[in-house]
């Protein structure tokens, strides 16, 4: 357990930093001179580090969660799509586009699944299932609407990358503040536990010394005894 939690925290910190970083890139290169060239390789490598973390947590994940292998394929198909976004120069806006909206709707998809097994651990955890569902949405919203413009599209990108990564490092927050929460637990349990068998041992010494005792001054006795039947004889 406390591997799994050492994790999914350091796994979940580095995205939540990625994706914050990125969303706040994109609102500020919004309002400058933001170029196809640009936005392609900024939200490439955005995403190729969002995928390789999810593929080195997927790995450490095996011995401690069932749905290790979401996180394995998530990170794997995030990481193509972004060296593709990276190296392929023809790509147009409109390609731009619908390689956004595969990537939220495979990455929130994902999410959804795994929040499943994260409520097992915290419970009535609902952040990353409400994340998973923003992301399929946005995602959709992409493929349905073919009418938005590009800058509109970086907008919107900016904004929910931006809500994608505080909503993530509000997870670790919360897997933090429970984890301390059953840790106390346990640290109190033991703590009782020993008490009691301290407890325990004690009432046995007392027990052992009032046999030694009884057993002392009955042998005194008879000594005092033998020793005035002896003199009277």
């Amino acid at each position: 357990m406390q591997h799994l939690i050492q994790t999914l925290k350091w796994g979940l910190t580095i995205r939540g930093m990625v994706y914050s970083l990125f969303g706040l890139l994109m609102l500020i290169l919004f309002f400058g001179n933001l170029t196809l060239e640009v936005l392609l390789l900024v939200f490439g490598l955005t995403i190729v580090a969002d995928g390789l973390v999810n593929v080195i947590s997927s790995l450490e994940f095996r011995r401690d969660l069932d749905d290790w292998r979401i996180y394995l394929v998530e990170g794997v198909f995030v990481t193509i799509l972004g060296f593709v976004t990276i190296f392929w120069p023809q790509l147009t806006a409109s390609a731009f586009v619908l390689i956004v909206a595969f990537w939220a709707i495979v990455s929130g998809i994902a999410k959804i699944v795994v929040s499943i097994g994260l409520r097992r651990l915290i419970e009535g955890e609902l952040i990353l299932l409400f994340i998973g569902v923003l992301s399929t949405v946005f995602g959709f919203i992409l493929v349905v609407s073919k009418q938005l413009s590009l800058v509109t599209v970086v907008y919107l990108l900016g904004f929910f990358s931006s809500l994608l990564g505080v909503f993530l490092l509000f997870l670790v927050w919360r897997i933090q503040i429970e984890h301390d929460l059953v840790m106390g637990d346990f640290l109190n349990w033991n703590k009782s536990e020993a008490i009691d068998s301290a407890g325990e041992n004690t009432s046995e010494l007392d027990e052992s010394l009032k046999k030694i005792s009884s057993k002392s001054a009955s042998t005194q006795a008879k000594k005092v005894a033998t020793k005035k039947s002896t003199k009277k004889s």
